[in-house]
């Protein structure tokens, strides 16, 4: 079927009509519009899509961004109250340290909501926000879902510091919270939550943050919750309750914290980290430092085993009148380190109890938290569970440095416990003394060894030049490197000594000279005397054109030498026995005198094809000789046929 050109029109009309409906229907639009915030002024004053924040976001719609031009740093103080916003929008601040918007301390800063009439998605990073109040819920932010409709709100490099509230001293949540690589420190609650008060159908995910120095008036220093927390490489330290749970107060739902520190909280009360009413899950954490009246670090109310512990360390806690570490019913899953055990059940074998932990300071060791190095002789050293281990520790750092997995949050490495230590280690290879075994020297293969010891990957070694490669006559040097992943380097060097013929007469020299020596009147003396005198003839160095290569003219006398060194030292063993010493001398001259021949061969210039033979066959007559003497003379036959 043809079809025609107003056909066809209407049918691209047809669909892009449905097209279009289509996207409408979704609730999504095809293009989203960014709006600049380019005033600091709280007045709801803009045009088109630029103006104050309060005016961008009463106009964005789903799927909108909002970013700032204004200077660094600008302070946006909002006198008009609160900003309510109700749409899926994307806030992207120029950084923490650039834009501070600034509740007066009389209003909270923003109420995220559904209006319950769809789900809402709203992601907030680059900004910090200060000075938010509210007389009842989140100082900062309330994230208000309405059933069946929910909020979820991302948080990605914020900073919420001096936010009040009576619960929730920065944020109150009933949404989706997802925190990452955040801040939030002194902020304050009248009652519950210092920072954060999860409740209703609340899920708050926390990682790479840091929650410190806040305070309660009330439970939970930090986090109130009553639903579920999940908290990944994050620290909660320096945090208090007036009341119970100075870092975490945990009434119902279920608590997950894995490679994190908490260190250094308060409770008037119970549990100067943790007090958990339901379901608690700890794994590759360190809970340290803390300190109550009762109960100095985690306490688990339950009767019930809802309290799992695996590869952490609670230690080092303390409580003014009993029960440091631990209190209540906990669930151990193994490998844990449990400083004191007094007021808990539920630790298995594999467990080390009742030990001090010996943890370093809380301070930087690299990573987006602080965190708590393992000391040299901790226990919690390698002691870890290696089967069921985190991939990485609270600072992303490989896990395992050592030979195991170490207990708690950090994989402590041997540089980092010993400043002795460096961080590449590197073995080269002994200096080496090698015989030729050609006209152009000696192939030659060696071994240099790195370690990184502050990583499980294997250094790259480079020599140069490289092991396996043919290294010229007299001294080589190697220099090798080692490189880690980070880039960091460490060096060493050696020598590659390639000998000559000359080189090896006159180790056996040195070698004769040192038999004599140590027995200058012994049964062995008169001979050692004889291939003393005749090999000093041999290596003299008017025999010698070079190191390698006989004079031409007098080359001779060196091949005449060497028969009567052997011929003296053969006598002595038909004399007074075998000797392995004198022997092994035998071996190297009359090998010295085969490579001299060999290298006369190889470098063979001129004369004529029939010298070249003769050559050749003289070196095939001394490899098949029995005779050591008979061998000399048909090397030196091989040589001087060369060397016409």
């Amino acid at each position: 079927m043809k079809t025609t050109t107003s056909s066809f029109g209407l049918i691209l009309k047809t669909v892009a009509t449905l097209f279009i409906f289509t996207i409408a229907g979704s609730g999504d639009r095809l293009l989203a519009t960014t709006y600049t915030v380019n005033s600091a002024a709280d007045n709801g004053a803009g045009a088109g899509t630029s103006g104050d924040l309060r005016y961008c976001l009463a106009h964005v719609a789903d799927g909108d961004g909002v970013t700032f031009s204004l200077p660094n740093p600008t302070t946006i103080t909002l006198t008009q109250g609160e900003i309510l916003v109700q749409n899926s929008v994307t806030l992207t601040g120029p950084g923490t340290g650039n834009l501070f918007i600034n509740g007066t301390g009389g209003h909270r800063i923003f109420t995220l909501a559904t209006g319950g009439s769809t789900n809402l998605t709203i992601n907030i990073s680059g900004l910090t926000f200060t000075n938010g109040a509210s007389g009842s819920i989140g100082g900062a932010l309330l994230i208000q879902s309405g059933s069946p409709f929910t909020v979820t709100v991302n948080l990605s490099n914020c900073v919420f510091v001096a936010n009040l509230a009576q619960f929730g001293g920065a944020i109150d949540s009933d949404g989706i919270l997802n925190i990452h690589d955040c801040i939030l420190a002194e902020n304050t609650s009248g009652s519950q939550g210092g920072v954060l008060y999860n409740f209703g159908a609340g899920i708050a995910t926390i990682d790479h943050s840091t929650l410190a120095n806040n305070e309660v008036n009330g439970d939970g220093g930090a986090i109130w919750n009553n639903h579920t927390l999940n908290i990944t490489a994050s620290t909660l330290s320096g945090n208090a309750a007036t009341g119970d749970g100075g870092a975490i107060e945990s009434t119902n739902g279920t608590v997950t914290i894995v490679n994190s520190t908490i260190s250094s909280n308060l409770a008037t009360g119970s549990g100067g980290a943790i007090v958990n009413g339901g379901t608690l899950d700890v794994d590759a954490t360190t809970i340290a430092f803390n300190h109550a009246n009762d109960a100095g670090g985690v306490e688990s109310l339950l009767s019930a085993s809802l309290a799992s512990v695996i590869n952490t360390i609670i230690a080092s806690n303390t409580a003014t009148t009993a029960d440091a570490d631990v209190k209540g019913v906990f669930d151990s899953q193994g490998d844990n380190l449990i400083g004191n055990t007094n007021g808990a059940t539920g630790w298995i074998g594999g467990d080390l109890v009742n030990v001090d932990a010996k943890l370093g300071p809380l301070q930087d060791n690299g990573g987006a938290t602080f965190t708590h190095l393992l000391l040299t002789n901790s226990p919690a050293l390698d002691a870890g569970d290696d089967a069921n281990r985190q991939v990485t520790d609270q600072r992303d750092v490989s896990r395992p440095q050592g030979k195991g997995t170490d207990i708690g949050a950090v994989e402590t490495s041997l540089c980092e416990i010993d400043t002795n230590t460096p961080p590449i280690s590197i073995a080269c290879s002994s200096n080496l003394t090698v015989i030729a075994t050609f006209v152009g020297g000696a192939t030659v293969t060696f071994a240099v060894t790195a370690v990184d010891n502050c990583d499980t990957d294997t250094p790259v070694v480079v020599s140069f030049p490289a092991s396996g490669n043919v290294f010229a006559f007299g001294t080589n040097t190697v220099n090798s490197a080692a490189t880690n992943g980070l880039g960091g380097q460490i060096g060493c060097s050696f020598t590659i000594f390639v000998e000559g013929s000359r080189n090896v007469l006159q180790d056996q020299l040195q070698q004769l000279t040192a038999l004599f020596n140590a027995a200058p009147t012994g049964p062995n003396a008169k001979g050692l005397a004889k291939a003393i005198v005749a090999l000093t003839k041999g290596v003299d160095a008017l025999n010698w054109a070079t190191d390698e290569d006989p004079n031409s003219k007098t080359g001779k006398a060196v091949f005449s030498a060497a028969a009567r060194a052997v011929s003296s030292l053969l006598a002595l063993q038909k004399k007074n026995g075998p000797d392995a010493a004198l022997q092994g001398i035998i071996d190297q001259t009359i090998a010295s005198t085969r490579l001299a021949a060999v290298i006369s061969i190889q470098s063979f210039l001129g004369g004529s094809a029939k010298d070249l033979a003769k050559a050749q066959a003289a070196l095939s007559s001394g490899d098949a000789a029995t005779k050591p003497v008979t061998a000399i003379h048909d090397y030196a036959h091989a040589w001087h046929s060369a060397s016409l």
